[in-house]
């Protein structure tokens, strides 16, 4: 913005160049929430999405349960674009989902900057169709076993193992950004606590499911990785087998010196 300044007597000159200042430093938004972003959201084929529903949010506990969004959700325009203005500086979270797709296993967060009247930070974010789209809801997507099975496999056979029941209505809770919760449900095993927190990870091609729950000074404990032989919006069934081994971590053996290993299955729905 250009000013002309005609020509006043001293001290009355003076008084308008300030005031003249002022006024440019105020439209250049200087000390306000005045940071723009744009956010493209395109397909995994690179398409424009149309109508996607993007929030953001200012912490990442808020992005997961979807309360306190510092912008309530805008739909992307034809050319698959949303803008926000007024944000002050900073790292934002993104949520964006049209259908089953979402960006829940991808770009997830973002730096924003306020440089100028005409800066406007501008980012892409892909979105699909996978995996953690049908494990996680906002919230957290609460699921309970309904069946828990256990083989014990030697070189002469399978013989079914045992399951205690405590551990047959547990109900494992699945949240955005990997955070997990572990609960005991009704029957609670001795020695357990109601909830336990951990982390889950999605690996190889999301073909297995790595669950570690934290240990009792709340450090990350050993991760069990399960298979998951199904998985939808309501029905998951996942598989493992290990070998069995003694206090000193050696492998037990059978009568012929095979080793001894275990199988579990287990099947888990979807509570509303």
């Amino acid at each position: 913005m250009i000013f002309y300044l005609r020509r006043f007597p001293g001290a009355l000159a003076r008084n308008w160049f300030i005031l003249l200042a002022l006024g440019s430093l105020l439209a250049c938004g200087e000390g306000q929430d005045t940071a723009v972003l744009e956010i493209y959201v395109i397909s995994s084929l690179g398409e424009e999405v149309q109508d996607a529903q993007v929030s953001i949010y200012a912490n990442r506990e808020d992005w997961q349960s979807g309360r306190s969004p510092v912008k309530e959700a805008s739909a992307t325009d034809r050319t698959g674009v949303v803008r926000f203005a007024g944000l002050a500086d900073g790292s934002y979270f993104l949520d964006v989902v049209k259908g089953d797709t979402t960006n829940w296993a991808g770009r997830i967060s973002t730096d924003v900057k306020s440089v100028g009247s005409f800066f406007v930070n501008r980012i892409f974010v892909v979105i699909s169709s996978n995996q953690t789209n049908r494990l996680v809801a906002t919230g957290g997507k609460r699921w309970r076993t309904v069946s828990y099975t256990s083989a014990l496999i030697s070189s002469i056979g399978i013989t079914p193992g045992f399951v205690t029941a405590c551990a047959k209505d547990d109900i494992d809770i699945f949240f955005k950004g990997n955070a997990y919760i572990s609960d005991e449900g009704a029957s609670i095993c001795p020695g357990s606590a109601q909830q336990t927190q951990g982390t889950w990870r999605l690996l190889e091609n999301d073909t297995r499911l790595s669950i570690a729950r934290n240990a009792a000074n709340d450090t990350p404990g050993e991760a069990i990785v399960w298979t998951i032989v199904q998985l939808n919006l309501q029905i998951m069934q996942l598989t493992r087998d290990y070998e069995l081994r003694n206090e000193q971590g050696q492998l037990i053996r059978d009568i012929n010196g095979q080793p001894l290993r275990v199988r579990e299955q287990k099947e888990l729905a979807a509570l509303p």
